[in-house]
């Protein structure tokens, strides 16, 4: 693996700086924003789904919904059941 140093770091994660990114050399997960699909908010997860199946086994897509309105922020999170589906896709 290379040793990747995200410019994020999640501070209510409960993790070091070093344990974060330590955690971001085994994640499966992908950040989706809407500028991938050409900036839609009408993208719907079965698409995300679809399109991104071709890079590994997908296992989940999560769509970020509004608190108030339950409508699409217009980014997904994408699980995929290993890394390298992960790694693939970006």
């Amino acid at each position: 693996h290379t040793q990747i140093r995200s410019r994020y770091f999640d501070k209510q994660s409960g993790l070091t700086e070093d344990q974060y990114a330590e955690a971001l050399l085994s994640t499966a997960t992908v950040y989706v924003g809407t500028q991938a699909f050409g900036g839609l908010h009408s993208t719907r997860e079965t698409q995300v789904w679809h399109y991104f199946r071709q890079a590994g086994r997908v296992e989940k897509v999560m769509a970020s919904k509004h608190k108030k309105e339950k409508k699409n922020c217009g980014f997904y999170f994408v699980v995929f059941g290993a890394r390298g589906g992960a790694e693939n896709a970006v």
